[in-house]
Order: structure tokens, then sequence, then C-alpha cells
């Protein structure tokens, strides 16, 4: 079973326990636990009185029962017989165990002078996992049978070479049978140890004795004495290394989780071929109704990194914890908690054995205990970030998968710096209402673009101004312009209200205020603010562009002279690129500017200046008109309770005071806190579509 390390706030352990001494260790530790299985030795009974009696009523004419579970010499003895009986079929054994136990892969194929793609299965690796055996044999059945008979079959095997080693860990399964049902390594005795076996899973070159594994030989998860230095994992090496690049897929079957999980499971990096693997996961997983992850064990990382085969996974099937060896679910919340889970799970303690290890506590635990000691009511609004974040990629990848839609990008989905700007390039090149305008570059070198859309550039028009993602973490942002964009570039000349629009005013778009940021979030950080300047004197980077404008520049509120705090303002008022392509692009259209809106997320807000100072502007009681009319249309659209009022951004204080844009606002797009910054990309279209009836609506009465 893989080890699950990406889980964000609120990670479970599973422990199989001597139930009173650990039970009563949580209880002191105030760890909270839930008893998943009271007695796991009535359940080994059952499973036994089960076996027993389906041996005893089968009557089949197959070598084995496939609806129940067997020895390993039940296994091999079906196995021979299906080669000798069986033209698709053949044996290959692809070394010995310790004890002398062959380790068999039997060969699915029509043709093997083909040369055809192979899909490559190893199963039963940790000894006790029963299921993935007899999984891996009821496949081997349905296919062997089926070829001649069922289409389906038929076609997949002339397609691809099928190839299972259905007992990875032959002398550690056998073990389950005749003395330790919940026995997981192999049965190797280690020098200097008195403590017998290795874990196969953790034996593998890549990530060897990283997270997740141990040096300790009594440790569940000791991972040998070097890469390799187990006959177990030099064979299924051996095996897959022996098809020569011609590897389609790698599964390594396990138990229990129910979870498709791709690499890495040795660092937080994503694969590369991520994408493309979350694509697949996702049609796997939709015909099984499980869910998918990166999550992976050292095997997979291994066929992927070594092997370059892209779709290796671990498929963790039945069930999630109802039968599974598991008696005990605990939820570390503190510092002293996690250690205390750690050195049990790292040391050759005798009285726990560890399904999933710990490796995060809730880390919102200090900050709400002090919010407690000090009375102030609070909410938690969202719980997992960490699952949100993965629910998004997922979103995306097979949005990405999906989409093949005629146009540049999708704007059902969120996109790259890169895909944005290649839009935007596209469509200057081929609408003739369209022009951009680098306005500058990044620190990193990013041109800062604006889009500009204007049925006559001569005729002096007034301008309708909008900056986005000047926050990097707000994706929603920039995909709401990007539609916006294209509503109105696609609806000249059909649409009559947009016609009208366009030929009334410019409209000037920067999707992407602030790339460096924007493409730090897509790479590593999805919640970054900032962008990612160096900053003189300290090791924190990147500085609040929103706060980077000489209106209220370094005020007490909402601004911070700390270069590591995620509202810094920087060493001066536009000390940096982005501020100061912002200032340049709306003064080079200074005296035409109708309104200016900077669009952020989230709240469901529309805002007025000032945000520097209690005093309201002069012209408050026309924004506040003007609000009015834009909100009421966004609301009207689908009922999304929006606010308006004063309190903008130092964005739109510096238009409204430094380039006198009597309209200048701040819209908050969805949602309210649900998913905050981390909005589903089911919600773009909605949110496009009603904040564009509300920016309508207000620049007709403005």
């Amino acid at each position: 079973m893989p080890v699950s390390c990406n889980k964000a706030t609120r990670i479970h352990l599973n422990i199989l326990i001597t139930y009173t001494h650990v039970e009563q260790t949580l209880t002191d530790l105030k760890i909270n636990h839930k008893i998943l299985i009271a007695d796991l030795g009535q359940l080994e009974k059952q499973e036994q009185k089960n076996v027993a009696l389906r041996r005893a009523l089968y009557n089949g004419n197959k070598a084995i029962d496939v609806e129940n579970y067997h020895t390993y010499e039940e296994v091999m003895a079906y196995l021979s017989d299906l080669a000798s009986t069986n033209p698709l079929v053949s044996t290959k054994v692809g070394g010995t165990s310790e004890e002398g136990r062959d380790i068999v892969q039997l060969i699915i194929s029509s043709d093997l002078n083909a040369n055809k793609p192979v899909h490559f299965f190893d199963c039963n690796i940790h000894a006790r996992e029963w299921i993935s055996a007899a999984t891996c044999i009821w496949i081997i059945d349905k296919l062997s049978s089926g070829y001649g008979s069922d289409p389906e079959i038929t076609a997949l095997v002339d397609q691809y070479d099928w190839k299972f080693v259905p007992i990875s860990n032959p002398d550690g399964y056998a073990y389950t049978w005749s003395t330790d049902r919940n026995w997981r390594k192999t049965r190797i005795v280690n020098k200097n140890s008195t403590c017998i076996g290795v874990d196969v899973n953790r034996n593998f070159l890549v990530g060897f004795g990283g997270s997740g594994s141990s040096s300790d030989p009594c440790s569940e998860i000791y991972h040998g004495v070097a890469a390799f230095s187990e006959r177990e994992s030099s064979a299924l090496r051996d095996l897959i290394a022996s098809d020569n690049g011609n590897v389609k897929t790698a599964f390594s079957i396990h138990s229990y989780g129910q979870l498709w999980a791709s690499p890495y499971g040795y660092t937080s990096q994503l694969p590369a071929d991520y994408f493309e693997m979350i694509r697949v996961m996702g049609i796997g997983v939709g015909a099984l109704s499980n869910t998918y992850d990166i999550s992976s064990g050292d095997t997979i990382d291994y066929y992927y990194d070594i092997e370059g085969v892209t779709h290796s996974y671990i498929i963790e099937v039945r069930d999630k914890g109802a039968y599974g060896h598991v008696l005990i679910r605990a939820f570390p919340e503190t510092k002293e908690q996690l250690n205390v889970l750690q050195d049990w799970s790292s040391q050759s303690v005798d009285f726990v054995d560890f399904w999933y290890l710990p490796t995060k506590i809730g880390k919102y635990s200090t900050a709400v205990q002090t919010l407690i000691n000090m009375n102030i009511n609070h909410k938690i609004q969202i719980a997992d970030l960490g699952e949100l974040e993965r629910q998004e990629k997922q979103s995306i990848a097979l949005r990405r998968a999906l989409f093949n839609n005629d146009k540049a990008v999708d704007f059902e989905n969120y996109h790259t710096y890169e895909e944005v700007m290649a839009y935007l390039s596209d469509l200057a090149s081929t609408n003739p209402l369209v022009s951009t305008k680098v306005g500058g570059t990044s620190e990193e070198g990013r041109d800062i673009v604006q889009a500009i859309i204007s049925s006559d550039l001569n005729a002096n028009k007034p301008v309708l101004f909008f900056e986005c993602n000047m926050h990097a973490r707000e994706w929603i942002t920039a995909a709401t312009c990007i539609w916006i964009i294209d509503q109105i570039t696609s609806g000249y000349g059909s649409d009559a209200e947009i016609t009208a629009l366009v030929d009334q005013y410019d409209w000037k778009f920067i999707p992407i205020a602030n790339p460096d940021g924007y493409a730090y979030t897509w790479s590593n950080d999805r919640l970054w603010r900032k962008n990612r300047v160096f900053n003189n004197g300290s090791t924190c980077l990147g500085v609040d562009v929103n706060r980077n404008f000489p209106v209220g520049f370094g005020g007490s509120s909402g601004s911070s002279d700390l270069a590591c705090s995620t509202t810094y303002s920087g060493e001066s008022a536009f000390s940096e690129l982005e501020s100061r392509t912002i200032r340049d692009l709306v003064s080079a259209d200074r005296g035409r500017v109708k309104s200016a809106i900077s669009v952020h997320s989230y709240d469901q807000q529309w805002l007025s200046p000032y945000g520097y100072s209690i005093e309201l502007p002069p012209e408050y009681s026309e924004m506040l008109r003007a609000m009015e009319i834009g909100v009421s249309a966004l609301t009207a659209t689908y009922g999304t309770q929006y606010t308006y009022d004063v309190g903008s951004g130092v964005t739109t204080d510096y238009y409204y005071e430094a380039e006198g844009v009597l309209h200048s606002y701040t819209i908050e797009l969805r949602d309210d806190g649900t998913y905050g910054f981390l909005l589903p990309p089911d919600q773009i279209i909605p949110t496009a579509i009603e904040t564009w009836n509300g920016i309508k609506a207000f620049v007709k009465s403005i």
C-alpha cells in the first residue's frame, strides 16, 4: 500500500494495534481518533470460514474458483494449467524468492512475435493484500476465456500483450496463509537483526530511503540495505525491462483505499505528464466510482522515471476500512501528537502497525486555539485547501482532455500565462477589432500585455479600462476578463448591444497584470499572491502590486512594510515593474478613460474609492448610483448576492485621484468563501456572464 503524503489539514493514519495500549495513549494525548474495526481476530475467523465454505461448495470446471482466495501453490497450478491448455497463454519465471518459490509472470498474447505494446501488472507485492492477487487472477481468466467470443476482449488482446505477476511476493504471501494473516513484507533474514523481511515496494531505486520508508529492519516499511537488494524487486525490474521500452502501461495492484494514484510518491513535484495521467485516471475512475490522486509507491515511480512508462499507476482496490486491516484512525492536530505517532511509525514498536503514515498536523489548530483563547468568534470556511487544490487540478486536466473546440482557448477552463498570451496574439492576428500592446516586462521577462478592442482607433473614443489578475492566485479574474474579451470580439456585428458598446467605447484589458506571480501559482504555489521580485535585505520574495501605488502608499490599513507579508507594499511607490506598467497604460489615455475597473476575487463586492481614507469622495452619490445599477443587473442573472460600498484597493484610488477617473471601481468576483481563490472551472462561465451583465448595465448608465 502506498503512503499518502499530500493530504492537507486533516491527516489520518490507520493503525493495526494492541488496542488498550494505543487507544489509551491516543486518549491521554487528546489525539482525535475513531475505531474502524473493533475485533480484527473475529474478521480473520470469518474470512477463514468463508474461504473453506467456498472450497467445499465449488464444483466448477475451471482449475480454480475465481470467486475465492487461493494459496500460492494453487495459483501456480492454475497458471501452469492455463498455459498448457490455452494457446494465448504462456508463463515466464522472472526470478526465485529467498525460500525458493518462483516469481511467475503470465503472458496473454495473440501473437508474441508481433512486438505489440504491453500492459504490465504487478500484484500482491504486500503479502496481506490478498484481494490484489485475486483481482489479477480474475482479470487473467476474463481475458483468456473471452478471447474469440467477446469482441471487446478480442480487440484488446489483438492490440496489446497483457503481462501479469499475480503474486510478486510469494514468500510473504505463503506466510500469510500459514502463520500471520497480516504479514506485509518478504521473509528474508536481515543481517544484524532478529527482525525478518523487507518491504518490496520500498526497495526500488527511485526515491530509495526517502519519506515513507524506514531504515529499521523491524519496521513494516523497511527498505532493505540497498535498492534492488531483494530478489522480488530485482525480478520485477528485470521483467519490465525485458520489454525494451514497449510497455504502454504499468499497474501496481494494491489494497485497500479505493484509489487510483499516479507518480510521484517520493517528491511533491508533479510529473511532466501529469495532465495526461489525470485525464486517463479520470476516465478509469469514472467507471469505478473511486477517487484518483497523486500518492504512489516506489514501483510506479520507478516504472515512470527509469522505464519511461508514462501511464504508471497504483490501483488501490476495495475497500475503505470496513474490512481492511485497521482498527484506529487518528487525526494529529499538534506537533507533540504528530511526533508520538511518527516515533511509533519509524521505530520497531511491537504494539502498533501503521497502514497510512502520519505526515502532517492539522495546520489550522494553533490559529483556531488562539481565536478560542481570545474569545474571537470564528468559523472554519474551508477545512481542506489541499483537497480543493487537488480537485481543481483534476477538473482542469479533464477539461483539457475533453476540449475539442475550434477556439484557441477553452473559456470554461483556466489557462497558463503562455496559453493566454498565445490566445491574445492569435486574436489580434485574426480579428480586425483587436490589437495588443506590450505595456512593460516583468522581473522574470514576461510581457505585460494589454488587449485593445476598437472599431476605430483613430476616433479618440472614451476608454473602458480593465486590469485583471493583479493578485496571482485570483485565477477567476483572468478567466472572466478573457471570456468578456471573447464575447465582445465575437459578438461585434451580430449582437446589436455589443456592437453599440464597441462603436461607443474603446475597451482595453490587461488580462494578467502580474505575470510572474501568476506563472508561479501554476508551477509552485497555487495560493501565491504577490509578484516574484527579490527584496533587498530579505529572503522573502514579492511585492503586493496593488499596494505599490502612491495614493495611500504605506498606510497602516491594508498594507505592510514587512517584506515577508503578503501585503508588502514595496520599497517605494511604483518600485515595481507591474505597477509602473499599469500607471503608464492608463495615463496613455489620460482624459479619455471613462471607467477603470480592477477585477479581483473573492467576496462578491463592487467597491468604490477610497480604500486608504474613511472620507467619502465628493462624487460618492454618483458612484453609488452606478454601482447599484451594475450590481442589480449582476444579481438578476443568477441570484448571486453582491454588495456595493466604499472600500476599494489602491489601484482604483489611484485611478480616481491621480488620473481623474470618476468611475473607478474594484469588483470582487465569486464566491463568498466556499471555494475562495480555488473557484472550480465549472463556475467560470456563470461568473463571467453575471459580471458581464453587470458591467454592461453599469456602462450604459454612466
